[in-house]
């Protein structure tokens, strides 16, 4: 069943509002830091610059629900991260510890004086209570920050310039053998669908996954479908 315009222009008007938020931390960031506006975004520095602590540990033992792999302490500025997603044990986890730093700052400036603050009891000792109930919107939003944070609008797309040559969306049947010119990174392995190939190249610029550039590029309307047609944008990453 086809969502109500009504449906689509709130979308519009939250994502637009979300973007906003991510942008001016950015350019605050990159004001007082001017040598380090560049990509891939440099998360955990402005972390620090927020004034948030990252400390890993086993959320688990910690009292947090299990399957949570972050979540911020308010009243110390403490930011938990598993251990799990720890890039120097585990640096295949890179783009994920990244994503969720970004995903813990959209809480940060979002929620924090609001539903968010659920997520927090009062006390020296971090919980997740167990009634809470996970609000996919308040998730989304964070989500939403975080690709905007990590992801910036301007500098994908002047990545895209850089490495396509132009502007305009993916053209699927001239892609592989374009990348396979252009790209100077290690050798990628190379699926069945040229949009994957330059999401797996921009993903590497951006430091995140895969998947999560493949959703930025699609809601910046640079990726088609399989029949060459723009895809819509995603709803979340």
């Amino acid at each position: 069943m086809a969502r109500p315009a009504s449906w689509e222009a709130r979308l519009a008007r939250e994502r637009a509002a979300i973007e906003k938020v991510a942008q001016r931390l950015l350019a605050r960031y990159r004001t007082k830091f001017p040598e380090n506006d560049r990509v891939p975004v440099p998360i955990d520095d402005i972390v620090q610059f927020v004034g948030l602590r990252v400390t890993f540990d086993d959320l688990v033992t910690m009292g947090f629900v299990e399957g949570v792999l972050a979540g911020t302490y308010a009243p110390d500025r403490d930011l938990f991260v598993d251990e799990s997603l720890d890039p120097v044990s585990h640096p295949t986890q890179e783009g994920r510890y990244r994503f969720t730093l970004a995903h813990e700052l959209g809480h940060w400036f979002l929620h924090r004086r609001g539903e968010q603050l659920n997520l927090f009891r009062v006390g020296r000792r971090v919980r997740i209570r167990d009634h809470y109930p996970r609000t996919a919107r308040i998730e989304w939003h964070a989500d939403y920050f975080a690709a905007c944070l990590t992801m910036p609008r301007a500098d994908v797309q002047l990545e895209w310039r850089n490495l396509m040559g132009h502007d305009s969306a993916l053209l699927c049947d001239r892609t592989c053998s374009y990348l396979r010119s252009r790209v100077t990174f290690p050798p990628i392995r190379f699926t069945t669908r040229s949009d994957w190939h330059v999401a797996t190249v921009m993903s590497r610029v951006f430091q995140v996954s895969v998947r999560a550039m493949k959703y930025r590029l699609d809601e910046l309307d640079l990726l088609p479908d399989q029949d060459g047609v723009r895809a819509p944008s995603f709803l979340g990453y």
